[in-house]
Order: structure tokens, then C-alpha cells, then sequence
């Protein structure tokens, strides 16, 4: 029989609304914890299960189904984007369901692995945002005509989400690059923000790269930086040590044809040409 997953929102004190702006924060930030699981578990369940990776990234894809006149409960559906079979994508969802009841379930317990500290506070945000109009948050199964159970209640989780979240920050101080595009500039203290793919980042540098930092202003750029880096890969306090031009396809064009030709008249004299042709087979 199919199962259905939904995120359910349980007003207090019998109330039948939630706050719309409460709503759509806790929405979103559920979505975006359940896009880190996926991250994280996408690939332990195709190798598990012998189910093709891609696949299992699809299934996992979920998208917000129809909600019922009246209902605080938000279908979310499997596969948004399944080409394939809805089986497949049953099947999956069922698995990763399961790793998930049981990664925040170790999560209350402090023994949480697979969880990134994004997927953590992004959570952590969700039961907030609940909160901030006087309900509790669930994910929750059910088959069927039957009624809803709980998967993962993220309500009472929430203190431990946020301790999960900091342990996973903590790190070591190390050398990383990061590339982007120096959007903005500092004096005092010296530093600039650099515009990532996927955010933008504060980096504080020494007066020495201040020149440096405003001939490349406005170019991709990759820093050599010393920074904190985090169990899960995230860094942060972004110190620069180097600022270097980003390489480019145009640059490498250029270099080639700079170079393109730079040994004509050495090999193609008439006296190599000869020794040349006497060693053809």
C-alpha cells in the first residue's frame, strides 16, 4: 500500500490557523533541511539498495501536493520530477523516510551523523518560525485512508537541532581556497565581500592586499584564505593570505595563441625537413 508523507502543523489550544508568514518561513526552511538529508543520504541509499543514483536523486525531489479544505497538514510528494516509474519513487521515499526518523532520532540523543549543521539549523528555523505562531511541527506518515502518524517531531528537537548544528561548526583552522567575485570593498578594517555561486561571503585580508583586492575589484577571483573549517566542509572567518585573477577560457585562448607558431623556422627548414623525412616509415 502507498505511503503519503506531509508536514503537519498542530496549532495550540485547539486553534484552526497559522500565522501566514510563520507558514511559509517554517515551509521553507523544513524544505531546505530535507534537501540537505537528500544530499546526505542520496548516494548511502543507491549503494544500499542498488538503485541508480540519479534515480534516487529525482524520487527525492519533493514537491508540495493539494492540501484538504481546512487541513494544517502539507502533502509533500515524492519524485516531483520522476520520469520514471511512481513505484521507484515510492519505494525510495519509504527509505529515506526511515534513515530520516532515525538520523533525528539520534539527533535527540546527540549521536547524529549524517545531518550537516545547514540541514540542523535549517530545521531548527522551521520549528522557530512554527513556534512564533503557537504551534508544533512534525513530518508524518500514512497509508491509505488511515490517519496521520509521526515520522519526526521537529518541535521538541529544536534545542537539540541547535547543539547538533554548533558541535558541526566547530573545526580546525586550515587553508582553503574560495572563488568568486569581489563585489565590495573595506578600508577600516581592511576586507571585502566576495559573491560566490551560492552566497556572499565577508573576508577580512591584511592592508597589504588592499591594492591587490581593488585592482581585481569586480573580476572572478580565487582567495587563498585561512579559515575555520568546519566536520561538515563549510568554512568561516575567511582571513585572506592571496588574491589571484581567476583563470579563464579566453585567458587560456590567449596564452595559446600567443605561443601558436613560435617554432616556425626551426622545425620547418629545409635541412630538417630532410633529416626529418629520411626516419618516415
Amino acid at each position: 500500500m502507498r505511503h503519503e508523507f506531509s508536514l503537519r502543523f498542530e496549532p495550540a489550544s485547539g486553534a484552526k490557523f497559522v500565522q501566514a508568514q510563520a507558514y511559509v518561513r517554517a515551509l521553507e526552511a523544513a524544505l531546505e533541511g530535507l534537501t540537505s538529508l537528500r544530499a546526505a543520504l542520496a548516494a548511502e541509499l543507491a549503494a544500499k539498495h542498488g538503485w541508480p543514483l540519479p534515480q534516487v536523486r529525482d524520487a527525492l525531489t519533493f514537491s508540495i501536493g493539494p492540501t484538504a479544505k481546512g487541513s494544517l497538514i502539507v502533502p509533500l510528494v515524492a519524485g516531483g520530477g520522476d520520469k520514471g516509474p511512481q513505484l521507484a519513487s515510492d519505494v525510495i521515499a519509504l527509505a529515506f523516510w526511515k534513515e530520516t526518523g532515525l538520523e533525528l532520532g539520534r539527533v535527540a540523543k546527540g549521536k547524529a551523523g549524517r545531518l550537516s549543521a545547514t540541514g540542523a539549523e535549517a530545521f531548527a528555523r522551521a520549528s522557530a518560525a512554527a513556534k512564533d505562531s503557537s504551534a508544533k511541527l512534525s513530518f508524518a506518515t500514512k497509508t491509505g485512508r488511515g490517519t496521520w502518524k509521526s515520522v519526526a517531531a521537529i518541535t521538541p528537537l529544536e534545542p537539540a537541532l541547535r547543539k547538533h548544528a554548533a558541535a558541526q561548526r566547530k573545526g580546525h583552522r586550515a587553508t582553503a581556497s574560495i572563488s568568486g567575485q569581489i563585489v565590495s570593498l573595506t578600508f577600516d578594517p581592511p576586507g571585502f565581500i566576495l559573491a560566490t555561486s551560492a552566497s556572499r561571503r565577508s573576508v577580512r585580508m591584511p592592508s597589504s592586499l588592499r591594492d591587490r583586492a581593488r585592482e581585481l575589484w569586480g573580476r572572478e577571483v580565487v582567495v587563498l584564505t585561512d579559515a575555520v573549517v568546519a566536520a561538515d566542509g563549510a568554512v568561516a572567518d575567511l582571513q585572506a593570505i592571496d588574491i589571484r585573477p581567476a583563470a579563464t577560457a579566453q585567458a587560456a585562448d590567449a596564452g595559446f595563441e600567443k605561443t601558436f607558431g613560435v617554432m616556425r623556422g626551426s622545425w620547418d627548414s629545409a635541412a630538417v625537413s630532410s633529416q626529418l623525412g629520411t626516419t618516415r616509415h
